[in-house]
């Protein structure tokens, strides 16, 4: 499979990808697993071949950051529970990183992996949509993808408006027109990092100390009895 560059006469080669997540049902081992963990080295090469600018190649390991195969992790552990094993090492199914250090990266890392779970949704209703975005924004901070990067909180709503919004004309969906949050203290589509009209962006380490935030939007995503929980903690770090 070839594909062609935008404005450019050069190809580049990605039946490898193709062949890789074709048979992805069919992995039974640990090594097979894995192989997804080279995915990024194997993109630095073909894109260096194919004489990409080098910021551009630099995004290619960073969308991965370090986050964790999770399909593969978990069917893990079911594996080594079922056998009485010890569980495998959770580092061995990470990317080796580095994590994002610009937002551009940040931006990539999360459209990235919300078009791949759009198309699992059987229903993509706006609903859905903006609570799929929400997860993804609040498992990648939680999880410390954007530690090394200078994106803000408003960024990050930003960032979610604007899938949603590319997300619900893809799949044909009506728009929500959202009204003005009310005095409860609701996060508005037209507040800014700090839940507040008008107010100062800051960075997420000026809005409250990182690791208690990350600790609590952890402890939303633990939490399968909510199903708004992704939006309440979006909410949370929009007015932390």
């Amino acid at each position: 499979m070839m594909v062609k560059m935008p404005n450019d006469k050069r190809k580049v080669d990605i039946s490898g990808f193709a062949q890789r997540f074709a048979i992805v049902e069919g992995f039974e081992n640990r090594e097979q697993a894995l192989s997804f963990l080279d995915l990024p080295g194997d993109g630095i090469k073909m894109a260096r071949a194919a004489g990409l600018p080098g910021v551009l190649i630099d995004m290619i390991p960073m969308h991965h950051g370090t986050r964790r195969l999770e399909y593969f992790w978990q069917k893990a552990r079911e594996e080594s529970d079922a056998k009485g094993e010890v569980p495998p090492a959770e580092i061995d199914y990470r990317y080796g990183g580095p994590k994002p250090r610009f937002r551009e990266a940040a931006l990539l890392m999360i459209a990235d992996s919300v078009e791949a779970a759009a198309r699992s949704l059987v229903d993509p209703t706006t609903p859905r949509l903006r609570g799929l975005v929400q997860k993804t924004v609040n498992t990648c901070f939680a999880d410390g993808q954007f530690d090394e990067c200078n994106i803000t909180l408003k960024d990050l709503h930003a960032i979610t408006r604007s899938l949603v919004t590319s997300l619900e004309a893809i799949y044909h969906t009506r728009p929500e027109y959202h009204q003005p949050a009310d005095k409860g203290g609701q996060w508005s589509q037209g507040s800014d990092s700090t839940g507040q009209e008008g107010g100062e962006t800051r960075t997420a380490e000026e809005a409250s100390p990182r690791d208690r935030l990350r600790a609590e939007v952890q402890e939303k995503l633990d939490d399968p009895s909510d199903e708004l929980s992704h939006t309440d903690v979006l909410k949370r770090l929009g007015t932390g």
